[in-house]
């Protein structure tokens, strides 16, 4: 068992080339553009990243499983997307997801129907 921590991280924008990678970095991630996204809209340069972690219920254990890189705003939609493909990727190698923290400024709960983890967000 174990939770899912999601930290948002402020970033200095800056637009690379990245030689090991052969490719351009320092734009928002695809998958935080909502799906009717303008097009040119992946060329925004980011300025906040979020981090995504697997805590240990039990155990004292934590991982970095997964990032994205975010503009000044993230929909509601595309985040919950992703972060719904992290759980099932955890939950695929047996890690079951019991909770999802994160740093939001509103409360927000999840259903609690057994199926989905509880969203707690902590105040900052």
């Amino acid at each position: 068992m174990c939770v899912l921590l999601v930290d948002e991280m402020q970033l200095k924008s800056c637009i690379n080339f990245d030689r090991g990678l052969r490719h351009i970095v320092g734009y928002v991630s695809p998958e935080t553009l909502p799906t009717d996204a303008a097009p040119g809209a992946d060329k925004e340069p980011a300025t906040h990243a979020l981090v995504f972690m697997l805590r240990g219920f039990t155990a004292s254990w934590k991982q970095t499983v997964a990032y994205l890189f975010s503009g000044a705003s993230l929909k509601r939609e595309p985040f919950w997307n992703f972060t719904t493909e992290v759980i099932e990727a955890s939950e695929s190698v047996i890690l079951k997801v019991q909770a999802v923290i994160t740093g939001c400024k509103t409360t927000t709960q999840g259903k609690g129907n057994g199926k989905s983890p509880t969203v707690l967000c902590a105040q900052s």
